[in-house]
């Protein structure tokens, strides 16, 4: 491709060209927004990033936080929860529930109806056993939310899928071991909300992965397909 700043023919030395043709350097090509995120997350430093918040769902280079056979130099470049939005419908569901009681008991007296007469240390243990059980759900809820997590770190990924408070799964597989990435949203909220699944697989004789309800799905899968060829290419 010529060279869009190449001085005209008879032009011969450097000397007359003139001083703005001599300091104007040739136009370079700018990354996209996307991809310079994506190479300033891989190459940052152990020491560079901000505190993982604690209702965090999605942080790039995170601080403060470590893993079980962590090395010395492995680094966190990814940090993942399912995005904070399917936990919406339990949370109404909960708030429903903490308001029933009140209503239900308005609504009696309001009427006048009288179903059965119980006394009033009988209603505050019923009462007391009622919030406790609704209490318990959406603490178990939030659990299963907050410890259901990814992290994409240069040399590994790891998944950890908890289904309840005794019941939890971790799988983990070398960045070399991944062969293809992708994603996918379905619907108006995933789109709106942008997020989605990441689907990760892996050799055959491996188990595949996968981030369900990811944040940014697309900047993750970009985040593991730029790690990944510099492991297998060993």
């Amino acid at each position: 491709m010529p060279d869009i700043f190449t001085p005209p023919a008879k032009i011969n030395t450097l000397q007359e060209i003139s001083p703005i043709q001599e300091t104007t350097a040739p136009l370079q090509a700018v990354p996209h927004s996307n991809e310079a995120l994506v190479q300033k997350t891989i190459n940052a430093p152990i020491t560079e990033g901000k505190p993982l918040g604690l209702l965090s769902s999605f942080h790039l280079n995170p601080k403060g936080i470590t893993f079980q056979n962590q090395e010395d130099d492995e680094n966190i470049v990814l940090f993942i929860r399912r995005h904070f939005i399917i936990n919406i419908p339990w949370i109404i569901g909960t708030t429903l529930l903490l308001f029933l009681p009140p209503v239900i008991v308005w609504l009696l007296r309001f009427s006048g109806l009288e179903l059965f007469t119980i006394t009033p240390q009988l209603f505050f243990i019923l009462m007391a056993f009622y919030y406790l059980v609704v209490f318990s759900y959406a603490l178990m809820r939030f659990i299963i939310w907050f410890y259901h997590v990814g992290i994409v770190t240069p040399k590994r990924l790891l998944d950890l899928d908890v289904y309840n408070i005794l019941s939890h799964h971790l799988a983990e597989t070398e960045i070399a071991d991944i062969v293809d990435v992708s994603y996918s949203q379905n619907g108006f909220f995933q789109s709106f909300f942008n997020y989605g699944d990441v689907p990760i697989q892996t050799e055959a004789i491996k188990a595949n992965f996968e981030f369900e309800a990811s944040p940014k799905p697309a900047l993750v899968s970009d985040i593991i397909t730029d790690l990944r060829p510099k492991r297998s290419s060993r």
